[in-house]
């Protein structure tokens, strides 16, 4: 286990005790999604954060994003790619991405929770975020 734990306890009390999403869920457009379901994507996120995407953590720190202003290229470490490999190949893009598209239809606290420890995990992440965010939007435009 790497630097980062996630505190889903507390992320669970926020969500279910505190802003009451089960009134929200199970119905309208969230009719597929309910507690179980919230959190069990919550803690596959929570291995996730705490493995895959931490361990790239040190190197994105100490390495950080290269930028050739001459060609344009910017290189990230390798332990990012393989850490945003893992976010793609396991689909967590989806949440942020339109129903329309592929996406899936969560309630933004569940969204922002699980970005909590995805960045948490690691700052370098945004860019996973940032990076679906723009291509979501080239879709829609070339769309």
């Amino acid at each position: 286990m790497g630097h980062y734990i996630a505190n889903l306890r507390d992320i669970e009390f926020c969500l279910f005790d505190l802003l009451e999403r089960e009134e929200i869920l199970g119905k309208s457009i969230y009719k597929d999604l309910d507690r179980e379901t919230s959190m069990g994507m919550l803690e596959e996120v929570k291995r996730m954060a705490e493995n895959d995407l931490a361990a790239s953590f040190v190197d994105g720190d100490q390495q950080g994003v290269k930028f050739d202003p001459a060609t344009g290229d910017a290189k990230l470490p390798e332990s990012f790619k393989k850490s945003y490999k893992t976010f793609m190949d396991n689909e967590w893009w989806r949440i942020d991405a339109p129903v329309e598209l592929g996406g899936t239809s969560i309630p933004p606290s569940i969204r922002w929770a699980i970005a909590e420890m995805v960045l948490g995990s690691n700052p370098i992440n945004s860019y996973l975020r940032i990076r679906h965010r723009i291509r979501s939007c080239c879709v829609c435009v070339w769309n």
